[in-house]
């Protein structure tokens, strides 16, 4: 522990990785009238709560209400395959903005404990290519559908990963969803004040994510009052990783991983598919 300490210390970095866009859930739980509501909805862009409308680029698989027993209960999906543009008039475009807001109401009976909102894109593949013309190309397309091709200059599978929390009564320890690459809080989210240490344990393929020779692995932390751009970040070691909070407000907690697929390695049934698998999983949790 004190080594998982001393390499997990908090530095502020400008973190040029998340200039592209990220996907998180908004979850903000009530209880000013018994026995309380969550409001939940979909983040995705630059800056907490809501940067951007979802793009039609990305398709949700999976927003589900998942409860202290892992039943799931599926919620309202926002996927838009169009642009739904409202008027355009005086050089402006309004166009509808769907982040799938939604009200989950508590009563009486509500089990007590930590439920969890998941979020899951399905899974996206990018190839760069020259075919047997010479003529440089990329397709939204595993390689092994792809005709033509002379040769493959870049090959992804790329999936997204975002998930919030809110307790009922009493906090619980989450149990992993069984996400490909799986961001799971030690820590009660809950109760967390400025100044107190979270404790995070990262899961890849249901096994604990650690840094190697060739490669850093690590937990960048941004908070609404610190901007995507200006962010904390901690190393994982052995699977975990600390952050200190620094400031109350919304926080996302985010890692990416990327791995090379090879023919006799863990991701070999993907081999004929894609050259690296690219993920990135979020949390969000709010502090006062």
């Amino acid at each position: 522990m004190k080594i998982l300490k001393q390499l997990a210390i908090v530095t502020v970095i400008t973190v040029s990785s998340l200039s592209a866009h990220t996907l998180w859930v908004n979850s903000f739980e009530s209880f000013e009238h018994k026995p309380g509501h969550s409001l939940v909805g979909i983040g995705w862009g630059h800056s907490l709560p809501i940067g951007d409308s979802l793009s039609n680029k990305i398709t949700i698989k999976e927003f589900n209400l998942v409860n202290t027993q892992l039943k799931k209960t599926a919620l309202r999906n926002p996927n838009n395959k169009k642009e739904n543009i409202i008027s355009i008039n005086d050089n402006l475009k309004i166009v509808k903005a769907d982040v799938a807001m939604q009200k989950i109401v508590f009563n009486e009976n509500t089990k007590e404990g930590t439920y969890q909102i998941e979020l899951v894109t399905k899974p996206t593949y990018f190839t760069k290519y020259i075919d047997i013309n010479g003529k440089k190309r990329l397709k939204l397309k595993p390689k092994d559908e792809l005709k033509n091709i002379k040769k493959i200059l870049f090959s992804m599978k790329h999936q997204a990963f975002a998930k919030s929390y809110f307790s009922i009564n009493k906090w619980t320890n989450p149990t992993s969803l069984g996400h490909t690459l799986e961001i799971i809080p030690k820590t009660d989210l809950s109760k967390v004040k400025v100044g107190d240490n979270i404790e995070i344990e990262v899961l890849f393929n249901k096994k604990l994510l650690n840094a190697n020779p060739t490669k850093d692995e690590y937990l960048v932390a941004t908070s609404n009052s610190r901007g995507l751009n200006n962010s904390l970040f901690s190393y994982i070691v052995k699977g975990k990783a600390n952050i200190r909070i620094t400031n109350s407000g919304q926080w996302i907690f985010t890692v990416k991983h990327q791995e090379k697929i090879t023919k006799g390695g863990t991701l070999k049934k993907l081999f004929k598919k894609a050259n690296v698998v690219s993920n990135i999983a979020t949390i969000t949790f709010n502090v006062k």
